[in-house]
């Protein structure tokens, strides 16, 4: 929209071309009513024009601004399924530049941040009717700084093990991952380590499929668990799913 050029006369007093008003005269424009009735319609049309992108800009929540809230409040805020989904299968964290999309068929049954500041984040999905196995993404920022050139890979064999180890912790009985699973990939320019592992849990032998992706500021993860058989028929929408995600 113009408004200005709509308003002006022209200098031989007629009105523009692209006026949509009634032709005025000689006579009123020399009267200087016109003038002032077009500088108060011009007025007017900048005074809403700010309105309207003052509006806009409180609306549009940037990661700059949740910057600031975290600043401010010393945590992040807890997020909400309408803040998270979107339409066509999307999750997407603005605050922590997270994208994914998941699997026709698929439901997510939860979102949250916890841990320390909010910084830990667990997307709860729910699988397709019939399945046992509960997949959950997991994502955060670096907790010691992104790695280092050439140490990627290093890292997330690091990660492997360590997760062997906290599983073990957590009272996962006989959980050990099967090296022999391991796969390297790189996923829309981010390296990336998928593998399965085993443990048993009342009395029954349980596999895990775990992917992690590795971005720039942070990284997300993938763990898919339960009955070998419905855990095994995941991993290819799992893997799907992981080549549509977005890390931090």
């Amino acid at each position: 929209m113009m408004p200005n050029k709509s308003l002006q006369a022209t200098r031989d007093g007629r009105s523009s071309s692209a006026s949509r008003f009634t032709r005025v005269g000689p006579a009123c424009l020399s009267s200087g009513r016109w003038a002032a009735f077009a500088f108060m319609k011009t007025a007017l049309v900048i005074f809403l024009s700010a309105l309207l992108l003052c509006g806009c800009s409180k609306k549009q929540k940037t990661p700059a601004m949740a910057k600031d809230y975290l600043q401010t409040n010393g945590e992040y805020p807890q997020m909400t399924l309408v803040q998270v989904l979107e339409p066509n299968n999307v999750f997407h964290d603005a605050l922590f530049g997270v994208w994914a999309t998941y699997p026709e068929g698929w439901s997510v049954q939860k979102a949250s941040r916890w841990g320390q500041k909010n910084h830990e984040n667990s997307v709860l999905f729910s699988p397709p009717k019939g399945s046992a196995a509960i997949p959950i993404m997991y994502y955060a920022m670096y907790f010691n700084g992104a790695p280092a050139p050439g140490n990627a890979e290093a890292m997330l064999r690091e990660g492997a093990q360590k997760k062997e180890a906290s599983r073990l912790h957590d009272g996962l009985k006989n959980y050990k991952n099967d090296p022999d699973s391991f796969v390297f990939r790189v996923i829309n320019g981010h390296l990336s380590l998928s593998y399965l592992a085993t443990f048993t849990q009342g009395g029954q032998v349980q596999d895990e499929y775990f992917m992690r992706i590795q971005g720039e500021k942070g990284f997300v993860m993938f763990f898919t668990h339960g009955p070998p058989n419905d855990v095994q028929a995941l991993v290819p929408s799992v893997d799907q799913m992981a080549g549509t995600v977005k890390p931090p």
